[in-house]
């Protein structure tokens, strides 16, 4: 309420015609349109994340911020964006290698420079980042084992794994076991299933299903340090599915550099996202490559960087590896 109140008076005489104009230009920059009260409403909405951002990039910070195109949206609104629901797990999480505290992975490395990561995407007005954590993952171990990078539909997984929720949210756990169970591994390709920002009836073409992979998964509990995920991505040079605390204004309107939030509950996993590497900055501070699904305007062309180290956000707590 008390947000909802600030957007709305921040709307009326107290905008200057400079900040109208700046709203107007972003409006038209991200295909956005509003008239009315809801004109005056956003405009409000834009001007309170405008001083969030203008206020924290006046900081000393490791990332800075930008007025995006989640700009817009107010806190409940960009918190139904994330909708990660759990649900019973049938796969059962492998242990931790022995030597795994001892192996050195090497200092850095990026899978988007070995081809195993498709362009970023935007999930639109679906936001099933269940869906596009479980296609991406699959699609790099296929590079892998096949040699080849297939671009594998979010649509079939929206469309077909039962025990998640479709554009109201699920989890990367179930829609691996739901694809081993009941393909053998197999997943539609895009080119055949295209994506249509809703949930539909499910319309498997067995045919035309690809893959034919193994399973290895880790981790389903808390770990708090980042040794397992780097680990398990460094070593097997396969794409991870990742859950996140990303509930937080810094994350929806995260421009650039390595992102360390303070307030970030490990604890409080409400977000999939992937990691595809790790390195270590010029300042010096080390962090993963994390792969985000609202297109290539939000954060370095679609992607955030987190630091390493720190289980930053609850990172390594619960991730995925397909091997």
């Amino acid at each position: 309420m008390l947000f909802t109140f600030l957007a709305l008076s921040l709307s009326k005489p107290l905008v200057s015609a400079s900040e109208e104009r700046s709203f107007v230009l972003w409006m038209r920059n991200n295909n956005q349109i509003f008239v009315g009260n809801e004109y005056h409403f956003r405009l409000g909405v834009w001007l309170t994340n405008q001083n969030y951002v203008r206020q924290h990039n006046s900081q000393k910070k490791s990332f800075k911020l930008s007025m995006n195109s989640l700009a817009h949206l107010t806190p409940s609104e960009y918190r139904s964006l994330l909708n990660f629901r759990t649900h019973a797990q049938n796969i059962r999480p492998t242990a931790i290698p022995t030597q795994i505290k001892n192996f050195k992975v090497e200092e850095g490395l990026d899978l988007r420079t070995l081809g195993h990561v498709n362009p970023i995407q935007n999930c639109g007005a679906c936001p099933a980042a269940w869906a596009f954590t479980t296609a991406a993952i699959f699609e790099s171990s296929n590079v892998k084992y096949h040699q080849t990078l297939y671009k594998f539909s979010e649509q079939f997984l929206i469309d077909c794994v039962s025990s998640c929720q479709g554009c109201d949210g699920g989890d990367y756990y179930d829609a691996v076991d739901f694809v081993f169970q009941t393909y053998s591994g197999g997943m539609m390709k895009l080119s055949d299933y295209p994506y249509k920002e809703s949930q539909g009836t499910c319309k498997v073409d067995k045919s035309k299903l690809v893959g034919d992979l193994h399973i290895k998964t880790f981790v389903d509990e808390p770990q708090n340090d980042d040794i397992a995920l780097n680990y398990f991505v460094g070593f097997y040079k396969v794409v991870a599915a990742c859950n996140v605390d990303a509930d937080h204004a810094s994350f929806q309107l995260y421009y650039s550099g390595v992102y360390d939030e303070p307030n970030c509950n490990p604890n409080d996993l409400n977000y999939l996202v992937n990691c595809v590497g790790y390195g270590t900055s010029t300042e010096d501070i080390p962090y993963f490559i994390i792969r985000n699904n609202w297109g290539k305007s939000w954060g370095e062309e679609g992607y955030i960087r987190m630091l390493r180290g720190s289980n930053q956000c609850g990172l390594s707590n619960r991730f995925m590896v397909l091997d």
